[in-house]
C-alpha cells in the first residue's frame, strides 16, 4: 500500500523566546539547588531539567499535515472531502476569528499572527470550521486547495 503524499507539513515549534524563558526558570531552580547543596548538583539539576523541558516543548508541539486524503491538525483528522472554503487570516482578523466557541482551534500563542480558517461542509460535525495557526498560512491554503474540490 502506497502512503499518501504530504502536500504540507509543519510542526508548530515554540519561538526562541519561549525556550529562553523556560531555560531561565530552570537556571533559577538550578542556582537554588547549587546554593543549597553543591555546585555540581546545581549543574546536574540544570542539565537534566533543561533537557527534559526542551524535549517536552518539542514533543508537545502539534503537527499540521495535509495529504492527498486528509488534513491532520494535532490529534484531529478530517477527510479532505469534508473541507469547504479556505481563508487566510492575519492580525486583527485572526484575533476576531478566535472568538467563535464552536470552531475547532489549534492555536499557539507564538504563532497567532497568521492562520487559516477552514469551513467544513459536513453538517453533522459539531465544529463548523477549523482555525489553525501556522508560520506560512498562504502555503497551507494552497496545499488545502490543491487537488481537491475546495473553493
Amino acid at each position: 500500500m502506497q502512503s499518501p503524499a504530504n502536500l504540507f507539513r509543519e510542526r508548530l515549534l515554540p519561538s526562541v523566546w519561549v525556550y529562553v524563558v523556560v531555560l531561565s526558570l530552570v537556571a533559577m531552580l538550578a542556582i537554588a539547588v547549587g546554593a543549597a547543596y553543591s555546585q555540581w548538583s546545581g549543574w546536574l539539576t540544570f542539565a537534566l531539567i533543561a533537557t527534559f523541558c526542551v524535549f517536552a516543548l518539542f514533543i508537545g508541539s502539534p503537527v499540521i499535515a495535509v495529504s492527498d486524503h486528509d488534513l491532520r491538525a494535532g490529534r484531529a483528522t478530517i477527510p479532505r472531502s469534508q473541507l469547504g472554503s479556505v481563508e487566510v487570516l492575519a492580525g486583527p482578523q485572526m484575533r476576531g476569528a478566535q472568538n467563535v466557541a464552536t470552531r475547532y482551534l489549534l492555536l499557539r500563542p507564538w504563532r497567532t499572527r497568521g492562520g487559516v480558517l477552514i469551513e467544513l461542509i459536513d453538517e453533522d460535525d459539531p465544529h463548523p470550521a477549523w482555525l489553525l495557526t501556522t508560520k506560512d498560512p498562504a502555503r497551507l491554503a494552497v496545499a488545502l486547495r490543491r487537488g481537491g474540490a475546495i473553493d
